[in-house]
């Protein structure tokens, strides 16, 4: 259970890493609605359009 190469740390190690993934992702989209938030109901503005 606690080798580290045990199915459950490896799992955990997976999970971890889709957490953190996933703060990333919010953190982004958090950023983009300070600076963007009309972008909520217009969407995303296109590349060129900054």
């Amino acid at each position: 259970m606690t080798a580290s190469d045990s199915p459950l740390q490896t799992d955990l190690r997976d999970s971890l890493r889709s957490l953190t993934k996933a703060a990333d992702s919010l953190k982004t989209l958090s950023d983009m609605l300070d600076q963007q938030p009309q972008s909520l109901l217009f969407g995303k503005p296109s590349q060129g359009a900054k």
